[in-house]
């Protein structure tokens, strides 16, 4: 045990600019100070972490000191692990709480209200809630609060297993109607499969992870981001992230006819990462389109488009394992925006820059005209050249940076 006595970082029930860490395998670990009775976490670089049944913040005369607990604040962090914590009464969660399971059950139990979550509206806001299981992947590890229906998410919320669950005092699970990730919510799913009961709006940030286990995010009614008339994505970030060393571990984007031809949302792709429509055809198979909004980024994976394709947005290729290219005789046209390299490879009739700029190294397969613009090979971090295979013909009507070499 460690006795702190009159601890100065505690004061009218806040405790603040403190982190007590507290790991209990066997033998009880315990701290306690005077009048310890915190009510608040506050500030930055606050937190409190008990990791394991036998941890223990008490007071002078042994009352538990979290006993009134009722608000994290911002930057403040609270983190529990094989243990069943339970508040005793509402809680305001405005900066993050952690279930950390080290592969035991663990549960986090808020007795009175969740104070962010809206039961009229159903909507959560601010805070973090991250459930994890992160040693067994088979621990029961959940975070409990009364009337848990999330219809609308402005908070953000993490799940890594199939057994990490948020649900309500009866058992049921807190998505069950999930509709709309509001432009401050941040959604990640990893290795946790999600199936909505109807249409999904995503303004904010969706992340679906298969690192283990195969992963799918199914939109059962229509994805309203998606025009299905214009087959246009707009509005939100998605990141849809496989794994990259498990083929079998898969991460899916399913949405009812995901046929996107013009990106206008922030989209990643990484390794077994897919967007599919609901027989499973490729949702990016006519994709053709990243306009002046739009942002695609592919991570240890390949594309091809169809036809021509047109960038005016941003497009980023990671590394060099990686083909961009357009079906034979077609073009790679930039209009503006910019085209990062990455050391990866782009293959095209022609790539046609008309506006923006094409930069880091990489391998140009194809012929290169430079009509507006800019090639920087390495402008952006990152040497190399950028080299003409092929044909190899460059036209430059105008002017251009090369920092680097074309050969």
């Amino acid at each position: 045990m460690v006795s702190l006595g009159n601890f100065t970082n505690f004061s009218g029930g806040t405790l603040s600019s403190t982190r007590l860490t507290l790991f209990a395998g066997g033998p009880a670990a315990t701290v306690q100070f005077n009048g310890a009775d915190i009510v608040t976490l506050a500030g930055a670089g606050t937190g409190i972490s008990l990791i394991g049944l036998n941890c223990h913040i008490i007071d002078e005369v042994g009352n538990d000191a979290l006993r009134h607990l009722a608000v994290i604040g911002p930057s403040a962090n609270l983190s529990v692990g094989f243990l069943d914590f339970v508040t005793g009464g509402d809680l305001t969660i405005n900066g993050s709480v952690g279930l950390e399971d080290y592969g035991l059950n663990t549960s986090f139990t808020v007795t009175g209200s969740l104070t962010n979550f809206d039961p009229a509206t159903k909507t959560l806001t601010g805070g973090s809630i991250g459930v994890h299981d992160d040693f067994s992947g088979t621990a029961n590890v959940i975070f409990r609060f009364n009337g848990a229906d999330i219809v609308n998410n402005a908070s953000s919320l993490n799940l890594n297993t199939p057994t990490s669950k948020i649900v309500d005092q009866n058992g049921l699970d807190a998505f069950r109607n999930f509709a709309h990730n509001l432009a401050a919510g941040s959604v990640s799913f990893t290795d946790h499969n999600f199936s909505s009961a109807g249409a999904f709006t995503n303004d904010g940030t969706l992340s679906i992870n298969g690192q283990g286990l195969p992963t799918v995010f199914a939109v059962n009614g229509p994805l309203t981001n998606f025009n299905s008339a214009t087959k246009t994505l707009t509005g939100g970030v998605y990141r849809v992230f496989g794994s990259f060393s498990n083929m079998s571990a898969t991460a899916t984007l399913r949405f009812n006819g995901a046929d996107i031809v013009h990106n206008a949302a922030d989209l990643t792709l990484g390794g077994t990462g897919t967007i599919v429509d609901q027989a499973s055809n490729n949702g990016l198979r006519n994709f053709v389109d990243n306009t002046k909004s739009g942002a695609f980024t592919l991570i240890g994976q390949s594309f091809t488009a169809s036809t021509d394709f047109t960038n005016a947005g941003a497009l980023f290729l990671s590394n060099t394992s990686q083909v961009f290219s357009v079906a034979g005789g077609h073009s790679y046209i930039q209009t503006g925006g910019d085209t990062t390299m990455g050391d990866s490879m782009m293959t095209a009739a022609n790539v046609l820059i008309q506006g923006g700029i094409m930069h880091r190294g990489g391998t140009i397969n194809g012929n290169v005209n430079v009509s507006r613009g800019t090639i920087a090979p390495t402008s952006g971090g990152g040497g190399g050249s950028v080299m003409l295979s092929g044909v190899g013909i460059i036209v430059v009507p105008g002017s251009y940076l090369i920092p680097g070499r074309i050969t």
